[in-house]
């Protein structure tokens, strides 16, 4: 069930509402340890360039069945395909207030004093209709349409001072009770009609009468400002879910409110709650003058905060609308956002307090660590701004974290320190750390991995103690591996094999493979490498792709498929969620690997393409159903539990096609019977072209909004291509000098998930010339008998119209020539190669061919004139 919600405010409101959110604004609630959504920003500097006319607040958004975006603002219409924009034709400068689509995909649109819908003329062009003739004289002047609501036939239109419907051709209409009350939000839920009324309270429409629900009286003085389908499953209710803006939130059952209790009743209460609407995945959006929008789920946890804190373009936000996607419109008083919710990927970044290479991650005791190039950053998960804090500033960069009982300890390139009570005390001084990695054989010893070898530190007598250096390992380590035989394998540029079968000892028997005899081929092009334990089994992941050891040699191995193995580029951090799954970095690349219903490992990559390309340095399963990937500038976290579908379909449009005299054959709005916007091309719109109009330009756009910027488009030519193009982000494509024919352009998109598109098509014809008509040819090799009939009958005649008749003979041949020259240049002109010396040779050869047939014909001639004679 869709609910949409806008109002039109006038001046006076709009300075109040200011006023209220400057006085809020030191009230920044969020939510910890979640980050911030993705948000595409379009502002109402950039959206004013494209427009000669706009209004910077947006107060309804609504999407039609082809996915384009249309937005209600008071400059007019606007339309968006994730490419183009435009305002539609019959609204410039008329102050647009409310939208909605109805079942069979019709655009209903309000504005003040009018309401009407969008069809397309016989152009393909989307304009505006009014459906004001059918309104009687005495209810003109109703001010605003502040909300439309479709159900089955029936269209209502909610203004100040009437409420409309439109069914079947006839408008029938409902006034306030008194002359001094009016009308403003309505709702339409569960397919009923509620509507609130100054002075009254809340309404709702039945047996075509507008009565006070059971206790919306209580509502009389302050406005309900959303109300929504309430179910703490995706399950059918009755139950209401109400929002107001002095009384909070209730739950009502049709006969009561109860009080509905939300980790966001402060915030509403000291902003004002404005809008609502009930997202996919059963979770509620709220919308306020002041704090932004904020996401609860139906038991009132707060889920997310999306304002100004985390890249919204303002507080202010005027309307909400959920598309087909996963995406959430915000009308607001500077612009328009679209916020990816819900999406299992959020992020830190600067804003946050992330602002360096993060090289590891770790919870520990409920709070979220990294370690970075300028330290150690804390999350702590009661933090009540979700930001990152420096601790102790030591100057060091921190390589390694690693939890053990109540301890966290920090591996840098300064020593090793311990975390307690938010202060870093010194473990080891003056050690340059690159990993820490606790044994398996013995839980009281820590190995070190350095920048130039191998140490150890052990627990005794209640404190931790460091060992020394470890002999024989002598360049830097950034991996190890302990193994159930005893051997600790330890790796970066080198790779050794440790032996502590017999116990620990600081000088074990070592082995460095690139001085093994046997290992020398592996290590010609090796320049890196870490061990990772996949399936209990150690596996080096490095430059060349992924190896393990047998038989006293690395070979490649193909746990994770051929994807990954012996090649370049590979994995270069790893963690397992401890039931089969491994989250990878590879490169720039992120992905999920498990074993599929053949026991094969299969790598899913598409979820994480939603992450800018970068180089990735860490990432950590941290128990609780999330993965934390860490890269140079940004903590991504991903959520297992949150499922989405990457496979939705969406199609490619083609949005204006224009002929060579710069006529606009078509607008971009296909149609069906009625007039409403349709995927398929009518016959009216598939135009024959006279052939003048040969060169044609195609503008086409996708309606898909996830990191709409990285959309791609592929196109051919039906009838003079035969091959789709190279995949690019042009969105326009121009053909000149077209030969007559069928033509069908083609176009598709790719989005961020590597889905194709389904494909938009243009049919049109171009009309043969008249000088390549049949009868035109007929007419010329016509021409041409009548020159040899002519050479022919003068031939036989005496006196000077003898001697005519070689000269009408070598015209003729010299106009065969000409043609066959012609049709060889058209014709193998490519074979040619634009050589000079080629096309003098091939004219040549005419020459010769054709001279033969001049003598002929003369000695023809000269023929039958001597027998004349």
């Amino acid at each position: 069930m869709e609910v949409s919600s806008c109002a039109v405010m006038n001046n006076h409101t709009i300075v109040r509402l200011l006023i209220m959110a400057i006085y809020w604004v030191s009230y920044l609630p969020s939510v910890a340890q979640v980050g911030s959504l993705f948000i595409q920003n379009y502002s109402a500097d950039e959206l004013s360039t494209k427009f000669d006319a706009f209004s910077p607040q947006i107060w309804a958004s609504v999407q039609d069945d082809r996915g384009v975006m249309y937005f209600a603002n008071l400059s007019g219409l606007l339309e968006y395909d994730g490419v183009n924009w435009r305002i539609i034709a019959g609204t410039m400068r008329k102050p647009i207030s409310a939208l909605a689509k109805a079942d069979n995909g019709k655009i209903y649109v309000g504005s003040k004093d009018d309401f009407g819908f969008l069809k397309s003329d016989s152009t393909g062009n989307y304009a505006y209709i009014s459906l004001l003739d059918l309104v009687s004289e005495g209810d003109l002047g109703f001010d605003n349409v502040y909300n439309i609501h479709c159900s089955g036939e029936s269209v209502f239109f909610i203004s100040k001072y009437r409420v409309f419907r439109f069914k079947q051709g006839v408008v029938k209409s409902w006034e306030p009770y008194t002359y001094t009350s009016s009308f403003y939000r309505s709702f339409l839920v569960n397919k009923k009609l509620y509507v609130w009324q100054k002075n009254f309270g809340l309404m709702v429409l039945e047996n075509e009468e507008l009565k006070i629900t059971p206790g919306g009286g209580m509502f009389n003085e302050e406005f309900v400002t959303c109300m929504l389908p309430y179910s703490k499953s995706n399950q059918l209710s009755d139950s209401l879910l109400i929002g107001s803006l002095k009384h909070g939130m209730y739950l009502y059952d049709g006969k009561q409110f109860t009080p509905f209790n939300s980790e966001v009743k402060d915030i509403i209460s000291k902003s004002m709650l404005y809008t609502g609407v009930k997202l996919k995945d059963n979770n509620y959006a709220l919308a306020t003058i002041g704090e932004g929008v904020v996401i609860v789920d139906p038991n009132g946890n707060l889920l997310h905060v999306i304002n100004e804190g985390n890249g919204l373009l303002d507080n202010i936000v005027l309307s909400l609308y959920a598309d087909k996607g996963n995406g959430l419109w915000l009308g607001m008083q500077s612009g328009l956002s679209r916020v990816e919710i819900p999406s299992p990927i959020t992020y830190y970044g600067k804003a946050k307090g992330v602002t360096s290479n993060i090289n590891t991650i770790i919870r520990h005791k409920g709070n979220v660590y990294i370690g970075t190039t300028l330290g150690v950053q804390q999350l702590k998960s009661e933090e009540p701004d979700g930001q990152f804090k420096l601790l102790n500033q030591t100057n060091a960069t921190c390589w390694d974290l690693i939890s053990i009982g109540s301890t966290l300890f920090v591996g840098t390139h300064k020593g090793i320190y311990k975390i307690i009570a938010d202060e870093m005390k010194t473990v080891v001084p003056d050690i340059s750390v690159r990993v820490l990695y606790r044994s398996i054989s013995d839980s009281n010893r820590i190995f070190i991995g350095t920048g130039s070898g191998l140490s150890s530190m052990t627990f005794e007598n209640g404190k931790w103690n460091y060992g020394g250096e470890i002999k024989g390992v002598e360049d830097e380590i950034r991996s190890i591996v302990e193994t159930t035989d005893g051997n600790l394998w330890c790796s970066y540029e080198e790779i050794y094999k440790v032996d502590f079968s017999n116990g620990f000892s600081n000088e074990p028997p070592v082995i460095n493979f690139r001085e093994e005899g046997e290992s020398k081929g592996f290590f010609e092009d090796f320049s890196y490498g870490q061990f990772f334990e996949v399936d209990n089994e150690n596996i080096l992941f490095g430059n060349r792709g992924s190896y393990r050891y047998h038989q006293n040699q690395f070979v490649p191995d193909s746990t994770f498929g051929t994807e990954l193995a012996a090649s370049s580029g590979s994995v270069t951090t790893i963690c397992a969620d401890g039931k089969g799954k491994y989250f990878i970095g590879a490169g720039p690349r992120m992905g999920a690997i498990e074993k599929d219903r053949t026991g094969n490992y299969k790598f899913d990559y598409v979820p994480f393409l939603r992450i800018p390309s970068t180089q990735i340095w860490s990432n950590y399963f941290d128990g609780h159903g999330i993965v934390w990937y860490g890269t140079t500038k940004h903590l991504y976290r991903f959520d297992t539990g949150v499922q989405r579908n990457y496979n939705s379909e969406y199609s490619a449009l083609i949005r204006n096609v224009i002929s060579g005299r710069d006529s606009v054959l078509f607008y971009g709005t296909y149609y069906d019977a009625e007039g409403i916007a349709s995927l398929a091309q009518p016959k009216e719109l598939m135009p024959k072209l006279a052939y003048v109009d040969n060169s044609i330009i195609f503008r086409y756009g996708a309606p898909f909004f996830d990191n709409e910027e990285v959309n791609v488009f592929s196109y051919y030519l039906d009838g003079f291509e035969d091959q789709w193009s190279e995949w690019s982000a042009q969105s326009h494509k121009e053909y000149t000098n077209l030969k007559e024919g069928d033509y069908v352009f083609r176009v598709k998109a790719r989005n961020v998930y590597e889905k194709e598109s389904m494909e938009a098509t243009y049919s049109f014809v171009i009309l043969t010339p008249f000088y390549r008509s049949w009868w035109f040819y007929g007419a010329q090799i016509g021409s041409l008998m009548l020159l040899f009939v002519l050479s022919y009958y003068f031939g036989k005649a005496g006196g000077k119209l003898r001697r005519l008749a070689p000269a009408i003979a070598t015209v003729a041949i010299v106009i065969i020539f000409e043609y066959f020259q012609n049709y060889v240049e058209d014709n193998f002109e490519h074979m040619l190669g634009g050589i000079t010396f080629l096309k003098v040779l091939v004219n040549v050869l005419l020459v010769l061919l054709l001279l033969p047939l001049e003598t002929i014909l003369k000695r023809i001639i000269k023929q039958k004139g001597e027998k004349h004679d």
